[in-house]
């Protein structure tokens, strides 16, 4: 009996009228059947089982409530652009997992007036303590040159989405022992203007020696790119045009959301036709998608002005909201360029129709 318990404990069938030396034979053979081994995980799948978790979560870094306890942070992201698996490092990232950019993406989105080709981010690396100095090779420089393409060096904040040029408190750069440029600490009450350094003239064809010089850049990456100029003209050949229907869909949309707020007095159904940019008649009336405002800007007004504007992380702000709207969240109104080319030159406003979308010019007192 205790050796039919043991067998029933280990879930061994007996048969029927077996005797002693059958079951310790069972036993035994069960006893020496090898056990099987699970192949542990490979590196790629325990990374991909690792950025699942972290992207399973809206926030990416959680603080303990209990005191002496220090944040625990995920290192591994994916980028929603490029699909690239990131490590982060010791570098902290509150954002949200589904809308992470990795630097390499930021870099080349970051100017649009100095497009970056695909292969055009030449070093890419997340900064820290004292310094840091690397090598890069650029045996097609004049090549790069002679097409008008330039070298940038850029740097970013990770913790965030925006696309703006932060440099650290204080730097120096170098190249091959040569002195390039400094940025000193911003003055006292004083926020400093960041704008990325065109170094094309202080290099080389073949071998360069960078060399940075900074006492904290905990938090932001360092992107050495090549840029092709992109001339306003050429960015607003890129615009998409919303179809007047569309257009016109949206414009009802607003003015009824308008009037549900409490907002009905005649302005808010008054469209204008002058640009707020140029100050005259709209020539390819323009809105960033996510706008919520009736009135167009001039899309060429636009591009220029952000095109000449020193302040670097001020361009892409839009002129009648102030929300960010950079040339990939642009769109053309249809229904407004139908307007414009129905109306007389002398024509500054119409009065819309929150029911039907029909408009009147409003006649000069």
């Amino acid at each position: 009996p205790l050796l039919q318990g043991l067998c029933r404990a280990k879930g061994l069938s007996l048969e029927k009228g077996a005797n002693k030396a059958d079951i310790i034979e069972r036993l035994l053979s069960q006893k020496r059947r090898p056990k099987e081994v699970e192949e542990p995980p490979s590196k790629v799948a325990k990374i991909e089982r690792k950025v699942q978790e972290t992207q399973s979560r809206q926030k990416l870094v959680f603080q303990s409530s209990l005191p002496g306890l220090e944040t625990q942070s995920f290192r591994v992201l994916r980028c929603t652009c490029c699909s690239v698996i990131f490590n982060l490092e010791k570098t902290q990232y509150h954002g949200d997992a589904q809308s992470f950019w990795c630097p390499s993406c930021r870099f080349r989105a970051m100017d649009p007036f100095n497009e970056v080709s695909g292969e055009g981010v030449l070093h890419c690396t997340l900064l820290g303590l004292g310094g840091y100095e690397f090598e890069v090779n650029l045996s097609r420089l004049q090549e790069w040159r002679d097409a008008g393409e330039t070298i940038w060096l850029r740097m970013l904040q990770v913790d965030s989405q925006e696309l703006f040029q932060v440099w650290p408190e204080e730097l120096a750069v170098e190249v091959d022992g040569c002195q390039l440029f400094r940025v000193a600490p911003p003055e006292k009450g004083h926020k400093r203007r960041d704008v990325p350094q065109d170094i094309t003239d202080w290099l080389q064809a073949g071998p360069n020696v960078l060399r940075l010089r900074f006492t904290d850049a905990q938090g932001l990456a360092l992107g050495l790119v090549r840029a092709a100029p992109k001339a306003p003209r050429r960015l607003c050949l890129e615009v998409p045009r919303q179809e007047a229907p569309e257009a016109r869909a949206k414009l009802l949309t607003l003015l009824r959301n308008s009037e549900e707020d409490g907002l009905e007095f005649v302005a808010s159904r008054q469209l204008s036709l002058l640009c707020p940019v140029a100050l005259a008649r709209v020539e390819r009336p323009a809105r960033g998608r996510r706008c919520r405002h009736l009135r167009c800007f001039g899309l060429a007004a636009y591009c220029r002005s952000n095109y000449g504007m020193a302040a670097f992380n001020n361009r892409w702000s839009c002129p009648v909201c102030n929300k960010r709207v950079r040339p990939e969240e642009l769109l053309i109104d249809g229904f407004v360029e139908d307007i414009l080319q129905k109306t007389e030159e002398e024509c500054e406003e119409v009065l819309l129709s929150p029911h039907d979308g029909s408009w009147s010019p409003v006649e000069e007192e």
